[in-house]
Order: C-alpha cells, then structure tokens, then sequence
C-alpha cells in the first residue's frame, strides 16, 4: 500500500452493485486511495458500477444470464 501498488478498491454486492472503498488503515496508518472527484470512485470501479447498472436495466446484453425477471 505505501508504494502505491494498489489504486483502487470496492465490494460488491447485490444491493449496492459496487461501492467505492475510499481508504484503508493497516497497522495504524491510513492509505487513501484515489477517488475521481467526478465519479466519488476510481475510474475502474465507475466502470463497473454502469456497466452492471446496464446490463440490470436492459441497455446491455445479458451474455451471461444473470438477470431473473421476478414476478411481485
């Protein structure tokens, strides 16, 4: 972390899609990680995040047959 190795992280998750993850302390000591001020994400995490968002609303194909339409 303190050599910069590591740029971006997020969870993820059914609810939330993807979430940024803005610092990390290990050993007592915080590592922020970059976050675009536009986005409030790295730019991979961005990516992933409407990537998903597209493929769950139908903007995108589903190749691989994630999306179960649920009858309420």
């Amino acid at each position: 972390m303190s050599q910069g190795t590591i740029t971006e992280i997020f969870a993820s998750g059914t609810a939330v899609i993807v979430s940024p993850v803005k610092n990390v302390e290990y050993n007592g000591k915080q590592y922020p990680l970059k976050i675009h001020p536009e986005y409030k994400s790295g730019e991979l995490t961005y990516e992933i995040f409407h990537e998903m968002l597209d493929i769950q609303e139908g903007r995108k194909p589903d190749v691989f047959g994630w999306v179960r339409q649920v009858q309420h």
